[in-house]
Order: C-alpha cells, then sequence, then structure tokens
C-alpha cells in the first residue's frame, strides 16, 4: 500500500508542479502520468508472495526506471539528471534482493528508449548518464536470502535398459530434424542466389533505365503493390526519388532530408514519419521502409506501399533479403557510371577543341557545343540550353539549331520557359567569358539531377566555347593596308580606339613644284617606314591626295601620339628637315590622333 501511494502521490506531484509552473510539456505528461498509476495500481493488485518476488521486483524496478526516463526526456533532463533512474534499481536491490547486474542494462537502455521515442538526440550528456546508471547498479550488494526447505528422500526408481528400438527411433528423429534444417538453410541460400542472380542481370542494359529496372524487378519479386525507390544526392544531405511504380503516397516527396551518418533504424525512422506527414489521410501506415547500404555507407531507400497489412509484412520481409543486393549493385553502378563519365568527359574535351577550330560562325559553335554536352551528360530529362546570343527583335526568345536564343536581358529566361515550366527542379548556368550575356544552362525534372562533376564539364565546355569565340573574333578582325572603302566600314564598325591622319605638307611656293615622281618615291619609302611599325591589331589606308589613316582600337589619345612621333621622327625626312626632292614632314602637322567617341569616325565617314 505504501509503495502505491508513494507512486500516486509522486505522479500527481509531478503534475501539478508542472502545471502551476505552466510549462508547455504539461499535456504531454497527462497520458504517461494516468498510464504510470495505472502501472502502480497493477503492482499494487498482485499477491504479496508475488511482489516479493526478485524477478518480478526486478521488473517493477524497471518500469518505474522508464518512467523517470520518460519524464526527463519530456522536460528535457535527461543529460542532467538521469542517474535518478538508478534509485529504483537500488531500492528493488535492498528490498527484495533482486540481482544489480540484471536491472542495470535495463536501467540504462530506459533512458536510450525514451529518448529515441521522443526524438531527443542522443548525444554524449546523455551516453554519460547511461554509463553512469551501469556503474551505480553495479556498485549495489543485494542481500543474500537464504531458504531452507525439508524433502523425504524418494527411492530410486529402476529403469529398465533401453534397447536397439527405442535408440534407433530417437536416432531417427534426430536425423530427421537435422535434414529438415539442411533443408530450409538450402532454401534460403538458392532463393538468396535467385535474388543475387537476377540483380545482376539488370545490369545488362541500357544505363538510363537502370534505377527503373531495378524498381520493376523488386516489385514483381516482392509482390509490392507500389514502390519507389531513393538513392543519395549529390550533396550526400538528402535521399533523392530516382524511380517507382504503382500509385506511391509520397508522390510530392522529391527529397527527403537526412544526415547520412545515422544508425539504419534513424533513417528508417526519419524517412517514414517524413513520408507519411506527406500522404493522404487513407494511405498514412500503408507503407514500410527498406534502407540499403553497401560495406557501412548508406546508399538509398526503398519504399514499398500495401493498403494489405499481412501483404506489406511479405513484401517487406522479401525486400529486407534482397536489399544487400540492390545496395550493391546500385553502388558498383554509380562506381562504374564515374568512372565511364571521366573518360566521356576526357573525350569529349578532346573532340570539343578538335571540332570548335573549324567553326565560321557563333551559332555553329553553339548548336557543336550544345549537341556535345547533351551526349556527354546523358541521362533523363536533362536538357542543355544557350542563352543569350544577338538580340532578336523585341527580345523574344526563339528556337533556332538546337539551342535557346535570348534577346533581351538574362532574367528573360527566368520570366519566359523556366517560370512556366514547374517540373524543373535542377538546374545549372556557367557563363561563357567574352561573350556577355552568353551562357550555357543544364536543367533536369529531378531534384539533384546535376552533381558537381557534369557542372565541371559545362564548364569546361564554356572555356572551350570562349577560346573558339576569340579565335573566331581574331580571325575576323582585319589587319595591314586596306582600300579606303573598307578602311571606312572598319573604322565604322570598331568600338573604342584613336584614328591618326598623316597629310603631306603644303609646297612654300608655286616654283617649289616636285616632280610627280620623286613625291611618289618619298610617299613610298614613308609607307614602307609605316608598315614596318605598324601595331598587330591597326589597320591603315593610303588615299590618293596622298594621305594616310591609321586605325586602332588599342590605342588611347597618348599612345597613338608618341606611336606617331616616333614613325615620323625615325624616317628620312625628318632627321634632315627636309627631303632631297624638297618633300617636308613636319610631326607638329601631321598628326592628328582622334578618340572614337570625339565624333572622328563620323568625319572620317563623310570626308
Amino acid at each position: 500500500m505504501k509503495e502505491l501511494i508513494v507512486r500516486w502521490f509522486g505522479s500527481g506531484l509531478l503534475l501539478l508542479g508542472v502545471g502551476v509552473l505552466g510549462l508547455p510539456e504539461f499535456t504531454s505528461l497527462l497520458l504517461p502520468a494516468a498510464g504510470y498509476c495505472l502501472f502502480a495500481f497493477g503492482v499494487f493488485r498482485l499477491p504479496n508472495e508475488r511482489r516479493a518476488n526478485p524477478g518480478v521486483a526486478g521488473f517493477v524496478a524497471f518500469g518505474d526506471a522508464l518512467a523517470i526516463s520518460w519524464i526527463l526526456a519530456t522536460l528535457g533532463g535527461s543529460g542532467t539528471l538521469g542517474f535518478l533512474c538508478a534509485a529504483p534499481c537500488a531500492f528493488a536491490v535492498s528490498r527484495y534482493g533482486t540481482q544489480p547486474l540484471s536491472l542495470a542494462p535495463l536501467a540504462a537502455s530506459s533512458l536510450f528508449v525514451s529518448a529515441y521515442l521522443l526524438g531527443r538526440p542522443l548525444d554524449a550528456a546523455l551516453l554519460g548518464q547511461a554509463v553512469g546508471v551501469l556503474v551505480l547498479c553495479f556498485m549495489l550488494e543485494s542481500k543474500r536470502i537464504v531458504a531452507t526447505t525439508h524433502r523425504a528422500l524418494d527411492p530410486e526408481e529402476l529403469r529398465p535398459l533401453e534397447g536397439e528400438e527405442p535408440t534407433a527411433y530417437l536416432e531417427l528423429r534426430e536425423s530427421l530434424r537435422r535434414m529438415r534444417e539442411m533443408y530450409r538453410d538450402l532454401q534460403y541460400r538458392a532463393r538468396r542466389d535467385g535474388f543475387a542472380t537476377q540483380v545482376a542481370e539488370l545490369r545488362h542494359g541500357p544505363e538510363a533505365n537502370f534505377l527503373r529496372r531495378v524498381v520493376n524487378k523488386l516489385a514483381d519479386l516482392s509482390q509490392a503493390e507500389s514502390l519507389s525507390l531513393y538513392t543519395l544526392g549529390p550533396a550526400g544531405s538528402s535521399l533523392v526519388f530516382r524511380a517507382g511504380r504503382g500509385a506511391t503516397p509520397n508522390a510530392r516527396a522529391d527529397t527527403l532530408p537526412l544526415n547520412p551518418d545515422h544508425a539504419p533504424a534513424q533513417v528508417t525512422h526519419f524517412a517514414a514519419k517524413a513520408l507519411d506527414a506527406l500522404a493522404s489521410d487513407e494511405r498514412k501506415g500503408t507503407f514500410r521502409n527498406v534502407v540499403l547500404r553497401h560495406r557501412g555507407k548508406l546508399v538509398g531507400l526503398l519504399c514499398a506501399s500495401d493498403p494489405d497489412p499481412v501483404g506489406l509484412e511479405q513484401t517487406a520481409d522479401a525486400l529486407e533479403q534482397i536489399a544487400p543486393y540492390v545496395a550493391q549493385a546500385i553502388a558498383e553502378e554509380a562506381e562504374h557510371r564515374a568512372w565511364r563519365f571521366s573518360a566521356e568527359r576526357a573525350e569529349f574535351l578532346y573532340d570539343l577543341g578538335s571540332l570548335l577550330r573549324d567553326i565560321d560562325s557563333l551559332g555553329s559553335g553553339v548548336a557543336l557545343v550544345t549537341a556535345e554536352l547533351a551526349q556527354t551528360l546523358s541521362g533523363a530529362d536533362v536538357r542543355i540550353e544557350a542563352l543569350g546570343l544577338p538580340p532578336l527583335p523585341e527580345g523574344e526568345p526563339s528556337r533556332q539549331e538546337g539551342h535557346w536564343w535570348i534577346g533581351d536581358e538574362a532574367s528573360a529566361f527566368a520570366r519566359d520557359w523556366l517560370g512556366e515550366d514547374p517540373d524543373i527542379r535542377s538546374l545549372a548556368v556557367v557563363p561563357v567569358e567574352g561573350a556577355s550575356p552568353l551562357a550555357i544552362v543544364a536543367f533536369s525534372r529531378v531534384a539533384d539531377g546535376l552533381d558537381e562533376s557534369q557542372v565541371e564539364v559545362m564548364r569546361w565546355g564554356a572555356l572551350e566555347l570562349s577560346r573558339a569565340i576569340r579565335a573566331l573574333d581574331s580571325r575576323r578582325r582585319v589587319r595591314g593596308w586596306l582600300p579606303d572603302d573598307e578602311f571606312r566600314q572598319t573604322v565604322r564598325q570598331a568600338g573604342q580606339g584613336c584614328l591618326i591622319v598623316f597629310s603631306p605638307l603644303p609646297t612654300a611656293s608655286p616654283s617649289d613644284a616636285r616632280p610627280l615622281r620623286q613625291e611618289r618615291r618619298s610617299w613610298r619609302l614613308f609607307r614602307r617606314r609605316l608598315t614596318l611599325a605598324l601595331p598587330a591589331d591597326a589597320v591603315a589606308s593610303a588615299r590618293s591626295n596622298g594621305v594616310i589613316a591609321v586605325w586602332s582600337e588599342s590605342w588611347d589619345s597618348p599612345k597613338a601620339s608618341n606611336w606617331a612621333r616616333a614613325v615620323i621622327e625615325g624616317s628620312p625626312a625628318a632627321s634632315s628637315g627636309a627631303h632631297e626632292w624638297g618633300f617636308k614632314i613636319a610631326p607638329s602637322q601631321a598628326l592628328a590622333a582622334l578618340s572614337a567617341d570625339s565624333g572622328a569616325k563620323a568625319a572620317l565617314a563623310h570626308s
């Protein structure tokens, strides 16, 4: 009676204290407190001799320890007050003589059970409290109970000697039992080998449909109504839906967050909670999860669904048997795919570098890179897009040569087809240097469908495309001496730069007229001097009136002036002040360095 009063009084006092303090855990403790009161009443109803039994007292002490650990886990005090679970054990050992070695693991495990069921973290503080409970229980000493009984000695019964026939019968039964065990083992191994063989045969087929073939085969072997396969995402922090069969209750669960370092039971528990939250009301609780692990590492998760509980259990048992072979096949296929992707990446870089050397336009280069990337990044729902090529009317995108041409700004990409397609779950954009706003885009309708290795291939493709564009621009750039019309057109289409004009000086008097042949020879020598000093990116033009114009995009005004003075001062006319035929070149009058934004190009176009 005293123990009943203590248990009831303790439960009521606990609820009263939590209610007075206004703690939010009050409602969470009502049901456990009521259950504990019923447990105390059941113990009270036991006969006295049953309650005094050391074994019964040990189980009662375990129930008290479990109640204490549940209260502490609810209030968040398991990491500091967990040692209180040893108090019921000490009472049972001292009062009823229960063995402490049998109570110690039960009391320590109550802390882990309560924390796991309530979703509390199994941290180092909780582990320390459990070790403390073990140490306290091991230090307890149980009192020795000595019971003396008196029993009269019964006369020994003489059994007749067994003949050959009963011995042979017993040996036959033993042989039959062994044969049954061997048959069960053989049947289990045959089924296991059959599973392994069928899973191994799935690898003979297209790589893109491997996971889909795995799901279909598992659904046939396990008789599952619906089955879903999740594998570890590229970041390693989530499970990604890869393939499914049937109407799964978790159709919206493309990704399941997880910690890959958790134990398989924790992964199964948290995945079940996430899937149950997304399932409809009539499908809740109708699925089971099976963790796929290979060599101690998490590979994926199988989710089977069946409204029939018996069928669901049979499906789960079959999946548990075949899970190791499925995990091994998926892991080996992933390693093989990574190795093959590395080889394809090297081949892609070699082929792309060779093919881009012969392009004659930007569109052909983009189409070539798009086709090569689409072939290298082969996979379900993966396409390659190119953005931001030369503007189209009104900035509207249009489909050309297997890639996208986007007119205005890069945000048009997000406003148009990306915003209208809700199925796009993964997106990677890699800009191409030197051709803004040109970019390579890959997207997938599967969450985490693009990994880092694929993005790296896109970066290499963007780098090769930018090199090809620069090479194409350099081939298009005109250098050297041009006719006057081509020179004018080149300057009009050029960007920032400087224009230098060399003009012949007028004669001092009409009597100082030079022969035409000598004048041409003088300008021919100066033009030869100018050709030797002409920069690599400069263009020049000589007109019929003797005027020579030079244009370079890499010049600014000081640089152009210095170059022009160096050319003039190094000529024979500048060294003597006058040519032997009476022709002069004065640096102060021969130089006109004009910036592109100062109207020089417009003046040149109308001169």
